[in-house]
């Protein structure tokens, strides 16, 4: 967090969002759309609908159990402020 430290800012708290098995499948959803979908917007519609509406309904029911592992995460949340002087 150097970068806002070095703009005067004081970092109050950071927390990892997501975890390697969310990210896992987020990483997997996004190839699939962006580069295996075809173009068609009505296609990719039924296409997200049958491949990965479903994968992100296991990932919330299984990334409580699976997903302890924080190497990989999906975001960073951080809560920073800056002194008034």
């Amino acid at each position: 967090m150097d970068l806002l430290e070095r703009h005067g800012f004081i970092t109050l708290k950071q927390e990892k969002k997501g975890n390697y098995f969310t990210s896992t499948l987020q990483t997997r959803n996004a190839y699939l759309y962006h580069a295996i979908f075809p173009r068609s917007n009505l296609l990719k519609l039924l296409l997200t609908l049958i491949f990965i509406f479903p994968v992100n309904v296991l990932g919330i029911i299984l990334s409580p159990v699976l997903g302890r592992n924080q190497d990989l995460f999906s975001n960073m949340v951080l809560v920073a402020r800056k002194p008034e002087n």
